[in-house]
């Protein structure tokens, strides 16, 4: 017998709203488009591995430049997901409310806080595993007043910290395991949240038929967290790696 707490009803009424918006889809863009398609062709040659294909076609779906020092200056528009992340950055400015923004890839955390600086004159901190005094960081972070982005790792800020002077989360990297991405959420979803919680994933699409791998995981993740709120299961990244190589099997056929 399980004696099961959730925050929902252990914190009814005492917690806003949480709002996780459906994914929003945008498309490649050209210069990841001819990449995504080399990478798929090497796949069929027996030139890459499965796995390996995954992780280089979710790091391609975040930014070209992190995996082709080519396109590493290339500009947003030019990267439809982070033009459009840089969008929803626009409507919550509007609101002069703040956001964190999720990635674990420390080479698309630098890219964001390089947009985001020339885009909207903000200096957005940045926490990953090497960052010193988080606290101070954070606390920096809560007490400024208007408009504002931090940028995080969701492994090395997934617990330990209190960011409820933010109420909008985008996670522009999925991470593998849905309760750590739950986990991330909840820096700002606790205890002194005054504000409606909004939560986004920017998701890239495929054209036609064939699924990119982002839809796919965005697709097990769901499941998977579907799954976790109605029975207790444990939760592994290499097992999803497994099942997103297992639905994206036409690539290696």
């Amino acid at each position: 017998i399980y004696l099961r707490r959730t925050k929902s009803g252990e914190l009814e009424g005492q917690l806003p709203m949480k709002y996780e918006h459906p994914p929003i889809l945008v498309s490649l863009g050209k210069e990841q488009q001819r990449v995504y398609e080399t990478i798929v062709t090497q796949v069929k040659n027996n030139e890459m591995g499965g796995l390996q294909a995954i992780q280089k076609l979710k790091m391609l779906c975040s930014h070209p430049g992190l995996i082709d020092n080519e396109y590493k200056h290339i500009k947003a528009n030019r990267v439809p997901k982070l033009a459009k992340t840089l969008d929803i950055l626009q409507e919550i400015k509007s609101k002069d409310e703040k956001v964190l923004i999720f990635t674990e890839y420390i080479e698309m955390q630098g890219i964001l806080k390089k947009e985001i600086l020339m885009k909207y004159n903000v200096e957005a901190p940045i926490i990953n595993g090497s960052t010193g005094h988080r606290q101070q960081v954070v606390d920096q972070f809560n007490s400024s007043s208007g408009f504002g982005v931090m940028i995080l790792s969701p492994k090395a800020a997934g617990t330990g910290l209190t960011i409820t002077g933010a109420n909008h989360v985008i996670h522009y990297t999925r991470w593998w395991n849905p309760a750590v991405e739950n986990q991330a959420t909840d820096r700002v979803y606790r205890i002194g949240q005054e504000k409606d919680v909004h939560v986004y994933y920017p998701i890239v699409e495929a054209e036609g038929t064939r699924k990119t791998v982002e839809e796919i995981i965005d697709e097990v993740l769901t499941a998977k967290k579907s799954l976790a709120e109605n029975v207790i299961v444990p939760s592994k990244g290499d097992s999803i790696e497994k099942e997103v190589l297992s639905e994206m099997s036409e690539l290696v056929h």
